[in-house]
C-alpha cells in the first residue's frame, strides 16, 4: 500500500532546459507540459522510493492551472482523495521549484556531488502560532522535517539550503509527516533538479525503510 504521496501545488514551475552558463530572460518560468516542470521531478522522486520498496504515487494535477490563485485549496482536496483511498499514505511531500533573486539577477544554487551538479533542496516547515490555527500536529511534522534535513546533511554535505521555519500550515496539518520542499530554483536546470531529486529519494528511504 502506498507510504508517500507527492503533489505539486504549482505543477506548472519549470527549469531551464541546458547548463548555458548564465541565465536566458526570455525562458519561461512556468510550463504545463508535464516532462518539463516540478511534476517530472516528482517523478524521478517516486521512482527511487518505488525501486526501494516504498510505495509512492507521484499525483500529476496541475492545481496552478488555469489559474493560480486557490491552488492550496485544490491540491488540499486532491491530499483528502488520496488519504481517503490509501490511510497508509504517513508521508505527503507537496514538490515546488523556487525563484531566488532581485534587480534582473537570479541565484543559482547548486552543488556537486558524486562528480555531478544538484539543484540545491529547501525544506519548509511550519507552526501553530499567531493567525496559523487549527494545526495540532506540527510539532510532529517539524521534527520529520529535522529528521529528513539531518540525512541530508549527513548524506549530501550541502544539498540543502538552510531549513525555512516559519508561521505558516499549506496543508501541513493533514498528516504527521507532511512537508513542502523546493526543488532548485528557475535558474536551476532540469537535469539539476531531477538528480536532487534521486539525492531526495535515497535519503527519504533511508528514514522510511523499516530497520
Amino acid at each position: 500500500q502506498p507510504q508517500v504521496l507527492i503533489v505539486h501545488t504549482h505543477a506548472t514551475e519549470c527549469y531551464l532546459q541546458g547548463d548555458y552558463g548564465y541565465y536566458i530572460s526570455s525562458a519561461s518560468t512556468r510550463s504545463t507540459d508535464n516532462t518539463q516542470n516540478t511534476v517530472r521531478v516528482g517523478q524521478v522522486l517516486a521512482e527511487v522510493l518505488n525501486e526501494a520498496g516504498i510505495v509512492a504515487i507521484n499525483d500529476a494535477t496541475q492545481h496552478d492551472y488555469p489559474n493560480y490563485t486557490g491552488s492550496y485549496t485544490r491540491s488540499r482536496q486532491t491530499i483528502e482523495n488520496y488519504l481517503e483511498k490509501y490511510p497508509t499514505i504517513q508521508v505527503v511531500i507537496d514538490l515546488h521549484r523556487d525563484a531566488i533573486g532581485s534587480d534582473g539577477v537570479k541565484i543559482k544554487p547548486t552543488v556537486e556531488i558524486g562528480g555531478k551538479k544538484a539543484a540545491q533542496i529547501m525544506i519548509l516547515a511550519g507552526c501553530e502560532t499567531g493567525s496559523v490555527e487549527n494545526f495540532p500536529n506540527w510539532q510532529e511534522n517539524f521534527k520529520f522535517c529535522l529528521q529528513l534535513q539531518r540525512q541530508l546533511e549527513t548524506d549530501y554535505e550541502n544539498l540543502c539550503r538552510p531549513l525555512l521555519f516559519k508561521a505558516c500550515k499549506y496543508n501541513f496539518d493533514m498528516t504527521a509527516g507532511s512537508i513542502l520542499v523546493e526543488m532548485g530554483t528557475d535558474a536551476n536546470t532540469l537535469e539539476e533538479a531531477e538528480y536532487s531529486a534521486t539525492l531526495l529519494g535515497r535519503a527519504l528511504t533511508q528514514i522510511l525503510q523499516p530497520a
